[in-house]
């Protein structure tokens, strides 16, 4: 398989599976019943963000680079690491956005899930 096929079939399955995550945190955040939502967020376009905000950390990281430039555990090491601060970054974003609005941050702890 080439590179550059190599790295459109990495990027479609790391887009689908984004998607489907966000799918399921939706599900679990809006659908499920579990917390009150006096709005109803929209589904699509968070997504998009998301996954394009996902894409590009993996990017700038180098994860989207051949397959056999490191053994495996170092890139298992990486993700790990690429993984813990992305979250880190999204978890804290959302809660200083929360205190500038005055929004409920207790429902923001489903980032943590």
């Amino acid at each position: 398989m080439g590179k550059r096929k190599e790295i459109a079939v990495l990027l479609l399955a790391d887009a689908i599976s984004l998607c489907l995550a966000w799918v399921v945190y939706y599900y679990v955040r809006v659908r499920s019943g579990w917390l009150a939502m006096a709005t109803e967020p929209e589904l699509l376009v968070p997504m998009l963000f998301v996954c394009l905000y996902w894409v590009i950390i993996f990017w700038l990281v180098g994860l989207y680079r051949s397959w056999y430039a490191s053994s495996r555990l170092d890139e298992l090491a990486l993700l790990f690491r690429t993984v813990t601060f992305g979250c880190l970054f999204l978890f804290f974003a959302v809660f200083v956005d929360d205190q500038g609005s005055d929004g409920n941050a207790s429902t923001r702890l489903l980032i943590l899930v």
